[in-house]
Formats: C-alpha cells, sequence, structure tokens
C-alpha cells in the first residue's frame, strides 16, 4: 500500500504498520495521504510516544479501507528545512554574491566616498 518514493515500517508498540510518504504537495509543506487527500494532525496517545504531533490520512478511525499515511510532523517539517536551504543554495551556485565579499566591496565603496567627500571639503 504505499506509494511511489514511500517505504512501508512496524510500529513498536502498536504492531501496526504504516507507510512513510516519499515526497510532498507541489507547494512543498502540505502532504498528501495516498488517498489524494490533504492529511491532517493527530496526537499520538502510545507509550512509545506520547503526545507526539503526527501527519495522518483523514479517514484514520473513520473508515476501514484508510490508507495507513504517516509521518511525525518534526521529521515532516525537518524535510523541509533541507529543501529549503538546497534551494537557498541553488541561488548561490547560479550567481549569488558570497555575503563577505559583498561587505568588502561595500567597505571599500565607503573609504572610495569618504576620500571624496574629504576632498570636497578641503576646497
Amino acid at each position: 500500500m504505499t506509494s511511489e518514493g514511500g517505504s512501508s515500517c512496524t510500529r513498536p508498540g502498536g504492531g501496526s504498520s504504516c507507510a512513510v510518504a516519499g515526497g510532498c504537495d507541489r507547494d512543498g509543506i502540505t502532504p498528501k495521504c495516498f488517498c489524494g487527500v490533504y492529511a491532517i494532525l493527530y496526537k499520538s496517545r502510545t507509550a512509545t510516544n506520547p503526545n507526539r504531533i503526527f501527519l495522518g490520512c483523514p479517514f484514520f478511525k473513520i473508515k476501514e479501507g484508510y490508507c495507513r499515511y504517516f509521518v511525525c510532523l518534526d521529521e515532516h517539517l525537518k524535510k523541509i528545512r533541507a529543501m529549503e536551504v538546497q534551494a537557498l543554495g541553488a541561488v548561490d551556485d547560479v550567481g549569488g554574491v558570497d555575503v563577505e565579499d559583498q561587505l568588502l566591496q561595500s567597505q571599500e565603496l565607503e573609504k572610495k566616498n569618504g576620500r571624496v567627500g574629504e576632498e570636497t571639503v578641503m576646497y
């Protein structure tokens, strides 16, 4: 019952199988479960993960044939942050200016402008 990029696992304590998603929706933030519906937040009540927040299929506990989508919120947020860092790094690779280089250029311009100002004051 896993989708492309997912993997199945067995949860300790509960023994039920679940599927961990390999990707996110197009916006990169809100995942959809394998039923194609946006996943919703749940709070774990197990002894192994007490009060841990996770994303799951909205049909969990409602109908028998839910898709068993499951991902812990902290793991999902970690993945989003990694995607942001990767996207920002791509900007630097394309031709972004290094912050230190930009600071040095700015200081050099300030020195030049300071000299010009001094020359103007001397007249």
